[in-house]
């Protein structure tokens, strides 16, 4: 999705590839169960490197995805790009922001859909920041 300076949606494009593939391939190079792939990305410790080179594939490939949107948007909009906000599972990836603003030259944030929300009485602020980073469609 792409936001113009009204905060109004101007583009979407759904992207079928992300952190998935991204698991897939820790569990080939890395010999290791999806359960594992899937927490090494969010807390890798000192195998970073090797989890981000097992993903460097995946990693290449979806900058390239998100970048022909930025450009076909750009272009239609004659207008910028400034910078890119990571939501989802796939933001949970350590490291991930870097990557991608390594791969796309723009700068890139994990996005908080929560932030600046006032939660209702009833609801537990740290159950629901436990899974802040899948509600960014829903919010």
């Amino acid at each position: 999705m792409i936001f113009d300076k009204k905060n109004d949606l101007s583009f979407t494009r759904d992207i079928f590839m992300g952190s998935q593939e991204m698991s897939k391939q820790i569990v080939n190079v890395l010999g290791v169960t999806l359960a594992q792939a899937e927490e090494l990305k969010k807390s890798s410790g000192e195998r970073l490197v090797e989890v981000t080179q097992a993903c460097e594939v995946s990693l290449v490939n979806l900058s390239a995805e998100i970048r022909l949107s930025l450009d076909y948007f750009m272009t239609e909009k004659n207008c910028s790009v400034t910078e890119i906000f990571l939501v989802g599972g796939g933001s949970l990836f350590k490291g991930i922001e870097g990557l991608l603003e390594k791969n796309l030259k723009l700068p890139v944030k994990v996005w908080n859909p929560l932030e600046g929300l006032k939660l209702s009485s009833g609801i537990l602020e740290a159950d629901i920041h436990k899974s802040s980073s899948q509600l960014g469609v829903d919010i």
